[in-house]
């Protein structure tokens, strides 16, 4: 046989695993090799899903207080300030709550927070010790529990036009016949759910609430006034602060023309002090002599006060525009502060965004109006998990060089920010032309700050207007303690506009904040008045994750933008001055001229100066737009690469694995 035959019929017999070959003959009757390497990998991966479930039920059965929270606000972490509540209930608590599965089937967002709600439920009965009870309720159309839900004083709202009603509200009793509701879970207040439950199960322990005293010419606590320069008409109803307010506190009215503070009052709110007389400064005096807490709201430009219909009084008594400046100089200078009614804060960094008179120039930033973010003072528990906090025309606080107290500052400017005189921002305010000129300097200002320490009284004895009352204490010059006092150099934080959104939900409104005032002044208020019970809740703070490139990037082309705007801006001007003296000038009276009486030089004057002036409009279209444009841009541009960057990552890492296997496959063929 030849060499070719004999290397031809080996390779037949490898082919066919016969003797001579390499590989072995597999036994007959056996299954194929690959369906042999298949089984063990479905057998593994069912063992791992059963030993996965079953560790799952272990744990939710025997540890079922075990939780991590991993999101970036911790929303799922209960404060201590509801564990302290509800490990020091006296007696039992009852909560009923009622949900409608269809509304959840229908509108997804819905079911979803009501696991939230009913988990979140079962975590505070966990903590209760066995004085918490809960019980759920499905009120079915026509049923007792639809009439026991409306009896309760829950909302029903219509599912479809059918006019079904579902309901998703709770209703809290106590043993004393207490009653407290929450009429309809809003999932865009989600975020203060923990806070809602808290505080409906506080109230229903009946606790002795502080008196808090609200002085303030302002229409905080409703008015019969109407705002001007706005569409509504009618009395005002109460800021949505004084809701806020009115949780952590009983919240009591101080006349202006009071004589002197109310022995029960614990602690005073004092906002927008215009035109204090001398006894009632007095009066605040010896309130913080004799232990009182204040907290104090000053303004160099109350934007709420500019809306407001002008005091005929005042009004008479004033030479030139009205003021909105508000100031305590005789108070703060005594108290160791330094205040300057006369300078507003501007700060690029958060400034709101409005529209321009000039419709043709859009909008820009008005850096008196800013949410402050980063100036958050993030070591005291009023604000160290806030999120922003929102001003309009602020001033600046100082601590005096020779004061000796304790000035910690709750809120601050950015290191970019600056200052303009009030009078910038009160009367006619212009925020293209105040951008176009703002140049940081000075640094970060405080905006709000708490003192404590030891004070001596700003009067030296009872003033003469005060001498002749009856029935007042006995003059202190000093404080018994430490004084603890908040200071704001803004009273607009406390105004709806600058926090809260107002929208209607099926005849009842309901509020949703938009910045964290609110609980900034509230936590302020539970701190003065030492309530710690909800003080540490106040809801989660605001969930903002703006786009730090495209701000930093607003920013500059806003810089860019104010610089060829105000070279524009002047150029304009000067052109329409040019083109008004052109018309005017020969007639040395100031009347226009005739046609016939303009020569051929000045006519081609007047027109460069027209053309001048439609060129320089042209520009500063061109520049907003160009403006706009690049933040789009790049906005588009981050979107996408949102958008598509996790897809395109896990393709990549699966095609990689893909890769590796099949080079070691092939390697191990080898």
């Amino acid at each position: 046989m030849s060499t070719r035959r004999r290397h031809e019929m080996s390779d037949l017999k490898t082919a066919a695993g016969m003797p001579g070959g390499t590989q072995s003959h597999a036994p007959q009757g056996s299954p194929p090799q690959g369906r042999q390497r298949i089984w063990p990998s479905v057998l593994g991966v069912v063992s791992v899903a059963g030993l996965l479930i079953g560790a799952n039920m272990l744990v939710d059965a025997r540890l079922p207080q075990v939780q991590w929270d991993v999101t970036s606000n911790r929303i799922y972490t209960l404060s201590d300030s509801t564990v302290s509540v509800l490990s020091h209930l006296q007696s039992p608590i009852t909560l009923k709550f009622f949900y409608s599965p269809p509304l959840g089937a229908r509108i997804p967002k819905y079911g979803s927070y009501a696991d939230r709600v009913r988990e979140m439920l079962e975590q505070y009965k966990r903590l209760s010790h066995g004085m918490l009870s809960i019980e759920f309720y499905n009120p079915e159309p026509f049923s007792e529990t639809e009439d026991r839900a409306i009896g309760n004083g829950l909302q029903g709202v219509p599912l479809d036009q059918s006019g079904e009603q579902v309901y998703f509200g709770l209703v809290g009793l106590n043993r004393l016949d207490g009653r407290k509701i929450i009429p309809f879970f809003q999932p865009d207040r989600e975020r203060f759910l923990e806070y809602d439950l808290t505080r409906l199960i506080y109230d229903l322990t009946d606790p002795q609430k502080p008196v808090v005293g609200l002085l303030t010419d302002l229409p905080i606590m409703g008015s019969g006034q109407s705002l001007v320069s706005t569409r509504r008409m009618g009395p005002m109803k109460p800021w949505a602060i004084v809701n806020t307010l009115k949780e952590v506190a009983d919240l009591r009215p101080v006349p202006i023309s009071a004589q002197w503070i109310d022995p029960g009052i614990q602690t005073l709110i004092v906002v927008h002090p215009q035109h204090l007389s001398e006894v009632m400064q007095y009066a605040i005096d010896q309130f913080i002599m004799r232990g009182g807490k204040l907290l104090l709201a000053v303004d160099p430009d109350s934007e709420t006060q500019a809306l407001l219909p002008p005091d005929p009084a005042q009004k008479r008594q004033q030479d030139g525009p009205p003021s909105y400046a508000s100031n305590l100089p005789k108070l703060l200078s005594g108290w160791g502060v330094l205040y300057d009614p006369d300078t507003v804060v501007l700060d690029p960094n958060g400034a709101w965004r409005v529209r321009t008179e000039d419709m043709k120039t859009g909008s820009t930033n008005y850096l008196a109006w800013f949410n402050d973010r980063d100036g958050l003072n993030r070591h005291d528990p009023i604000t160290a998990d806030l999120t922003q906090v929102t001003v309009a025309a602020a001033g600046a606080l100082r601590k005096a060089p020779d004061a000796k107290i304790s000035f910690e500052p709750l809120l601050s400017s950015s290191p970019e920010s600056g200052s303009i005189p009030s009078i910038r921002t009160s009367h006619d305010p212009d925020p293209q032309r105040i951008a176009a000129e703002f140049h940081p300097s000075g640094g970060p200002r405080v905006l709000a700050a708490r003192i404590r320490g030891h004070l001596k009284s700003a009067f030296s004895g009872k003033p003469d207007s005060v001498a002749s009352l009856k029935d007042l204490p006995d003059y202190l010059p000093e404080t018994k303690g430490d004084a603890d006092i908040v200071i704001l150099s803004d009273s607009d934080i406390f105004a709806d506009r600058f926090w809260v959104h107002g929208s209607d939900f099926f005849g009842k409104e309901t509020l949703q904040p938009f910045s964290d005032n609110g609980i900034f002044l509230s936590r302020i208020v539970s701190a003065l008045t030492g309530n710690k019970a909800l003080g540490g809740i106040g809801g989660s703070s605001i969930t903002v994750r703006p786009f730090t490139v495209v701000e930093t990037m607003n920013r500059n082309a806003q810089g860019r933008f104010r610089q060829a705007s105000l070279a524009l801006q002047t150029r304009l001007q000067a052109a329409q001055d040019k083109l008004i003296a052109l018309r005017q000038g020969q007639s040395g009276d100031g009347a226009a001229m005739d046609d016939d009486a303009i020569s051929a030089a000045q006519e081609k004057e007047i027109q460069s100066a027209q053309q001048e002036i439609q060129e320089s409009r042209k520009k500063l279209r061109l520049v907003e737009h160009d403006l706009s444009k690049d933040i789009s841009t790049l906005e588009t541009r981050l979107r996408l690469l949102d958008i598509g960057a996790v897809p395109l990552a896990l393709i990549a890492i699966a095609l990689g694995i893909a890769t590796i296997r099949r080079i070691r496959r092939q390697r191990a063929r080898r």
